[in-house]
């Protein structure tokens, strides 16, 4: 059995490899544009929706709000990218499941709420005997102090509501509050308060 061996002739190998190349460097440029292309497109911005319908009026908690990325293109200068700046905050208007939350959406976080009828609003410093917990404005609180022989609690004002943002002292076991009592109550606290400590039990 006879094999034939063709020659190769070198410069068929030389086309063959300048072909190879062209064709390499080719395939690389257009990998590479697509990559750009890629990178041009409006990459996903991060910002806070509500996550179930929130009522006008209401103080947002951390379960009304979730993170989801949307397109930049929908993102404004008022649109609300961290969760922990609203918290505690009051929408003025029905806010539904899934809209971006905007400062437009906010009553602000600086803002009182307005005290109740039938109610006073009196200013406090109390002491926080929370265990832990952060009081925060629209929280139902206890107020109560140790009677001066220090055996028994008397409670000063019960179901009381904090109408400001919290304002706490340097060594955070204080905090300064508007607070929402009835009129017999606040009688009471303006005549203790700064006379005997007055602390704050989260109900």
């Amino acid at each position: 059995m006879l094999i034939f061996k063709k020659e190769i002739d070198p410069s068929q190998l030389i086309w063959h490899g300048k072909k190879f190349l062209a064709a390499f460097l080719i395939s690389m440029t257009v990998i590479s544009l697509i990559f750009k292309i890629i990178d041009s497109v409006p990459k996903g911005t991060s910002v806070v929706v509500a996550s179930r319908n929130i009522a006008a009026g209401k103080i947002i908690i951390h379960d009304d709000l979730q993170v989801l990325q949307v397109s930049q293109n929908v993102v404004t200068s008022q649109t609300i990218k961290d969760p922990n700046l609203i918290i505690d905050n009051k929408t003025s208007v029905d806010v539904y499941k899934g809209q971006i939350l905007a400062d437009n959406l906010l009553v602000g976080n600086n803002e009182n709420l307005t005290t109740p009828p039938g109610k006073v609003a009196l200013a406090l410093v109390l002491n926080d005997s929370s265990n832990g917990k952060i009081f925060k404005k629209g929280d139902s609180i206890n107020i109560l102090t140790l009677a001066s022989d220090g055996k028994k609690i008397i409670y000063l004002a019960k179901d009381a509501l904090i109408l400001s943002p919290i304002n706490e002292q340097d060594n955070d076991q204080q905090f300064n509050a508007l607070i929402a009592v009835n009129q017999k109550e606040a009688e009471q606290l303006a005549v203790t308060n700064g006379l005997q400590p007055l602390t704050a039990l989260k109900n």
